[in-house]
């Protein structure tokens, strides 16, 4: 995730619990309808909720053809809402450790459910999905959708194979996928999420304190210890089409103010002479770290900042994702 030098983002969950602990399928309508509502501290979104739509006993284009808590297995259930029809399936994970489904905008959501199938949900622990059982591991997570995207065959029909989306700590969690699936992967799109790094090691060989290097991985040790898990299965994805959308706006970032033309990317410093510069640097950052799993990826930089990215540049994100939709109808 992204870190300004001046402030370190901390890991949050808002989690608003509004109704319902029984999954619905279009085949079985369900008796009440509700949403969870939440936003995670790394990529929130501002968009008002709305009451979750009824699943279709008939789905088209864009309609939910799922609504619901569904069973995983062990006792646990996710959250979990699939709108539209078609392959590849579309999957989008948010920011931070325990993003509820509705972080990306509904809109944005439905948009893309015109064209094919496209489900949001809640991580284990976040809006009203269970809790992991025992430590929270990058394993169990991808575990959880391998249980959840199972289900969702069986119950409502939701084809492979899949496209997956992922937001800023979402997108160390879809490249977890696609490495554990390839063979099920047909696409990933990174929305400004650094690459998986040996951070302390990075950190100290930059020339800072040992201290220092330590404070800041304590201070989001989630989501670092996930990646230090992952750092081992990284190979190349050769055959997987990757895009990064990259946020060229960095709010915190004041030329009057010298200490904010700083920021730390995998633990290393990177200093810039203004705004423009520091957006820039960070970008090319993040394109050299994603090209060690694809070195023909494609790299999107965006008139937005990290967690307003859906909401200022949503339709070309959507676009870049519908492309990829398309090449793979077009190379089954």
């Amino acid at each position: 995730m992204r870190h300004i030098a001046s402030r370190v983002v901390a890991l949050m969950s808002l989690e608003i619990m509004l109704v319902a602990c029984t999954g619905t399928t279009a085949s079985q309508p369900p008796a009440a309808s509700g949403s969870g509502v939440g936003a995670s501290g790394a990529a929130p979104s501002q968009a008002a909720a709305t009451p979750a739509p009824m699943p279709s006993t008939t789905p088209g284009p864009g309609d939910v053809v799922y609504s619901g808590r569904i069973d995983i297995g062990g006792g646990r259930k996710l959250e979990v809402r699939c709108a539209g029809v078609g392959s590849p399936t579309i999957l989008l994970e948010g920011g931070g450790i325990t993003p509820s489904m509705d972080e990306y905008p509904s809109s944005f959501v439905f948009d893309l459910a015109k064209t094919t199938t496209t489900c949001q949900y809640s991580r284990a622990g976040g809006g009203m999905s269970s809790a992991p059982t025992g430590r929270r591991t990058m394993a169990g997570l991808v575990g959880d959708v391998d249980a959840m995207l199972a289900a969702l065959k069986d119950q409502a029909d939701v084809q492979g194979p899949y496209l997956f989306v992922g937001w800023s700590f979402g997108g160390t969690v879809a490249l977890a996928e696609a490495l554990t699936h390839p063979d099920h992967t047909v696409g990933l799109v990174i929305l400004d999420t650094d690459f998986v790094a040996e951070f302390i090691g990075n950190c100290i060989k930059s020339g800072r304190t040992k201290a220092d290097c330590e404070q800041e991985y304590q201070d989001d040790i989630d989501a670092k210890s996930l990646e230090k898990e992952l750092l081992p299965q990284i190979h190349p994805l050769p055959d997987i089409p990757i895009r990064i959308v990259s946020a060229m706006r960095f709010p915190e970032c004041d030329p009057s103010k010298p200490d904010s033309l700083k920021a730390t990317f995998d633990g290393k410093m990177i200093v810039a002479k203004d705004c423009a510069a520091l957006a820039e640097a960070y970008a090319t950052a993040q394109q050299k770290g994603w090209s060690t799993v694809q070195p023909e990826l494609q790299q999107i930089r965006v008139d937005a900042d990290h967690d307003g990215l859906i909401d200022q540049a949503g339709k070309e994100i959507e676009g870049l994702i519908l492309d990829l939709v398309r090449a793979a109808r077009a190379n089954p």
